[in-house]
């Protein structure tokens, strides 16, 4: 990492002095374990090695053309584009050191920062392949997200299907419990508690006004002007 950086970014232990003044002060007078983040472990994360081909590459286009960043990003680009993928297009989330696949998730995740890799080394290198790989793995993800049954539940609804006691507990948790409420607070003349009874409305509409018990859904809506 300090090689690659060219000694912009150090690695320190956790026994370094320095490095324990900084756990200090983040949270004074807790044990750190040094054990826990010294672990050798050559195994790879593929999101974690699509993210730093990510950085190399825009640290390239917008701090220095440094050649060396470039052919890292690409280095690790055809790392995951050798071993990344499986069959079905989606992509492992863990592989060993030689890249042979230890774990694939059912959501989508190790796919995002590979998006990201591609095209950030694709505007910093020129590269129109790579750009097109990326905009075909974003269609492919957005396929997945949106298509039901692509992705598997990860509760088994025919034997734990969602229950509330009531349409209001749905709405608080999809109005103010999830990065929706965001989104509501931003906007003008919209309330939380506003948005949250029309919700509940909403749910109580579609259930009746007692006990829900129905299957979880997650829509993506796209507007366009």
């Amino acid at each position: 990492m300090e090689e690659a950086s060219d000694g912009k970014l150090i690695a320190h232990r956790l026994r370094n002095p320095d490095a324990q003044h900084v756990l200090d002060e983040t949270k004074p007078g807790w044990r750190w374990e040094p054990m826990l983040l010294e672990m050798e472990d050559t195994d790879k994360g593929v999101w974690q090695h699509g993210r730093f081909a990510w950085l190399l590459a825009t640290l390239h286009d917008q701090v220095e053309p440094r050649p060396e960043w470039l052919r890292l990003s690409r280095h690790g680009i055809d790392f995951l584009r050798a071993h990344g993928f499986d069959s079905d297009g989606r992509m492992f989330f863990h592989l060993t050191r030689d890249g042979a696949p230890v774990r694939k998730r059912r959501y989508l995740f190790s796919e995002t920062f590979m998006i990201a890799a591609l095209a950030a080394y694709g505007q910093a290198a020129g590269d129109a392949q790579a750009v097109q790989e990326a905009v075909d793995l974003f269609a492919l993800t957005i396929r997945y997200l949106t298509t039901p049954g692509l992705i598997p539940p990860k509760v088994n609804p025919a034997v734990r299907p969602g229950k509330a006691p009531h349409p209001s507990i749905p709405a608080i948790s999809y109005c103010q419990g999830t990065p929706l409420r965001n989104e509501i607070e931003n906007r003008d003349g919209v309330g939380l508690q506003e948005a949250t009874d029309a919700a509940t409305a909403t749910v109580a509409e579609r259930f009746g006004a007692g006990a829900v018990d129905g299957k979880i859904q997650g829509h993506i809506v796209s507007i366009r002007a």
